[in-house]
């Protein structure tokens, strides 16, 4: 009996140390499974922090990109009003000398008209009295 006994001992140990072996692998599957979901928890969390932060450097970078050409765009006007005022200078320069030349040109034009007048007065004086003279002696 003391067999049966022990039999019977070492089966309920048996069947105790399987149920045990059952329930701590239950358990750490449950454990495991528990990490896992709180790993994939963690990386959720993660990614979302991460791609929170991308939209905020992208609106950063979109600021910033506006920014830049808001600036190139008045440098760029600047630039084109200070050209601007530089050709109208160079303009209004150039047709201040031409007015000069020109007035210098119709100066010297009427000075020539004036001397051409003279001459031909001159001449024409010249002429009457040629002819004057020429009636005298004939007559």
């Amino acid at each position: 009996m003391d067999i049966n006994r022990r039999e019977a001992e070492y089966n309920q140990e048996e069947e105790r140390f399987q149920a045990f072996l059952r329930q701590r692998r239950a358990q750490m599957t449950e454990e495991v499974d528990q990490m896992d979901s709180d790993h994939q928890k963690a990386l959720d969390a993660r990614a979302k922090d991460y791609d929170h932060q991308l939209d905020e450097q992208d609106k950063a970078y979109k600021v910033e990109l506006s920014r830049d050409r808001e600036a190139h765009e008045k440098d760029l006007a600047n630039a084109r009003r200070s050209y601007e005022e530089d050709l109208k200078k160079e303009k209004e320069s150039q047709e201040r000398e031409f007015d000069k030349l020109r007035e210098r040109e119709r100066a010297r034009i009427e000075s020539y008209k004036k001397n051409q007048d003279e001459i031909i007065e001159r001449l024409h004086e010249k002429n009457q009295a040629a002819i004057e003279e020429m009636n005298r002696q004939r007559g």
